[in-house]
């Protein structure tokens, strides 16, 4: 508890929430299912909130009028990775606290 143990690729994730248990979510992604813990209700909301932003921003900035190359798939990949990091610092700190 409290240690960075990794990184969770978002590309092609999948968020779950747990119906019994308000503060806990999954991300499911390459047949493999993370289990994340939120305090509380509302900060799991943020938590689903940011992460399907950050899915849904990865697929769904694509144009019919242009085409995305593996270069510019690599930045954004980079991009979510970065925004995860920062996620998980965030909840290291927030465990702390607690």
């Amino acid at each position: 508890k409290g240690s960075r143990r990794g990184c969770v690729r978002l590309k092609a994730a999948i968020i779950g929430i747990d119906d019994e248990d308000d503060s806990t979510f999954t991300i499911t992604v390459d047949h493999k299912t993370f289990h994340f813990q939120a305090r509380d209700q509302e900060e799991r909301e943020r938590w689903i909130e940011a992460l399907e932003g950050t899915i849904c921003k990865q697929g769904g900035q694509r144009t019919l009028d242009h085409t995305f190359t593996l270069e510019d798939f690599e930045k954004k990949l980079m991009e979510t990775d970065a925004y995860l990091q920062i996620l998980i610092e965030q909840n290291e700190a927030l465990e702390k606290k607690n």
